[in-house]
């Protein structure tokens, strides 16, 4: 039962995960019908002639799927049909099958073209009775065993996440720097020469009278020497690159981990309600952590030092089983095994 159970949502996850993927952008593919009974999508993953590969329509084998129960000789299954064809049976003895449709915000949805998020509940049956058990909820003898999980279909909704600011830790980018030619100095000499020159004076005097001859030298002129610095600076500047880097999606489901029960006795003493807490975490952060108990159904877990706690009432003379799962910001499910334990009368 509890196999049959944990195939089939496993199977519908993974397909409704898919729903809408259409690489090419042409085949139009997405959530065809929504209703509480029933799913149906589309998604372009095969070619006609030529094998598994996108060819921009839904019409090839496994590309239009519908979920749905149908009952066959008493027995009520979970169906797949795909491209119309007739429902194959995907697990026996299936009791129960709804679909919640939110939008973005995690509000109901009725609106196809607003669906961001589904949530599945699916019950399984056994396949006989049992004579010692009674189903308080059925008043039959039948064995029951309830999954839950929030599926996200990525293609419709969840983008892959680029960025060219923000670096995941350990990356490191380097942007090319600016070179710069080495400035290149010429230096011009002028050189200034002037001859001295020699300035010669005579003096006539008249007859009688000494003649004196008088020689001045003019001294040189100073020769100046100016060195004119001529600067040439050449800058060239190599273009920035962009860098683009794509973060890897997060496909792994919540850890679920150190599962503990108080009372841990067994059988649990008479009218004591069960605390029961785990360790979860997930590497996204988590959307919803929830206790199920085949007696009371959906217990919401609060944190509480470290740990997600949630309590079952008290259960006198009776065998309570539970289980915990997780859902993660990106759709991703967890589920831990499933535990018992008896209660006094």
């Amino acid at each position: 039962m509890r196999q049959y159970a944990r195939a089939a949502m496993d199977l519908m996850v993974r397909e409704i995960r898919m729903a809408g993927y259409d690489p090419l952008g042409i085949a139009n593919a997405g959530i065809v019908e929504a209703t509480q009974d029933s799913i149906r999508f589309t998604l372009d993953i095969r070619s006609t002639y030529h094998g598994d590969a996108p060819d921009g329509d839904t019409l090839d084998s496994n590309e239009d799927v519908r979920y749905a129960l149908y009952t066959v000789d008493g027995i009520q299954k979970l169906g797949r049909e795909t491209q119309g064809g007739s429902p194959q049976p995907v697990a026996d003895n299936i009791s129960f099958l709804r679909f919640d449709y939110m939008d973005t915000n995690g509000n109901a949805t009725a609106v196809i073209a607003d669906i961001r998020r589904v949530k599945i509940t699916l019950t399984a049956r056994s396949s006989k009775p049992d004579p010692a058990y009674t189903d308080p909820n059925y008043n039959d003898h039948y064995r029951r065993y309830t999954l839950e999980t929030f599926v996200v279909p990525r293609n419709i909704s969840s983008p892959m996440i680029a960025s060219t600011t923000t670096m995941p830790a350990g990356v490191t980018t380097t942007t090319p720097a600016t070179t710069t030619t080495p400035v290149t100095t010429t230096t011009v000499t002028v050189t200034t020469t002037t001859t001295p020159a020699t300035t010669t004076t005579t003096t006539t005097v008249p007859p009688t009278t000494t003649t004196t001859t008088t020689t001045t030298t003019v001294p040189a002129t100073t020769t100046t020497t100016t060195t004119v610095p001529v600067t040439t600076t050449t800058t060239t500047t190599v273009p920035a690159t962009s860098t683009t880097t794509t973060v890897p999606r997060d496909t792994t489901g919540p850890s679920i981990t150190n599962i503990t029960r108080s009372p841990s006795s067994s059988p649990v003493p008479r009218d004591s309600s069960v605390q029961v807490c785990a360790t979860v975490t997930d590497l996204s952060g988590l959307s919803s952590v929830i206790l199920n108990s085949d007696r009371d159904g959906n217990i919401a877990m609060t944190l509480s030092s470290g740990k997600y706690c949630g309590t079952i009432p008290r259960h006198n003379g009776k065998t309570t089983r539970y289980y915990i799962y997780a859902v993660d910001t990106r759709g991703n499910t967890s589920v831990s095994s499933t535990y018992q334990y008896s209660q006094n009368n």
